[in-house]
């Protein structure tokens, strides 16, 4: 009995520029579905990235403009 792991990511982008990541872990008994879980993140636009794979800092380069940061900044503010 051969037991493997298949993770995959799937990526959400939000319109206030937060980005949503689910990763789901597959296992598979022989080649067949036993099992699976999920684990779901979120990245702000405040968020360091720098410790992130390649895709997401590019999708994060692209979607945390300056402009999205200030008005995340400024909904926090609000909040206090």
């Amino acid at each position: 009995m051969a037991l493997t792991e298949e993770v995959t990511y799937n990526k959400t982008i939000k319109a206030d520029g937060h980005i949503e990541i689910q990763e789901v872990t597959t296992i598979l008994k022989d080649g067949v579905y036993h099992s699976h879980s999920n684990h779901r993140r979120v990245i702000a636009p405040d968020a360091d990235v720098s410790m992130e794979d390649a895709e997401t800092k590019a999708i994060a380069e692209i979607v945390h403009t300056k402009a999205r940061k200030d008005a995340y900044s400024a909904k926090l503010d609000i909040n206090k």
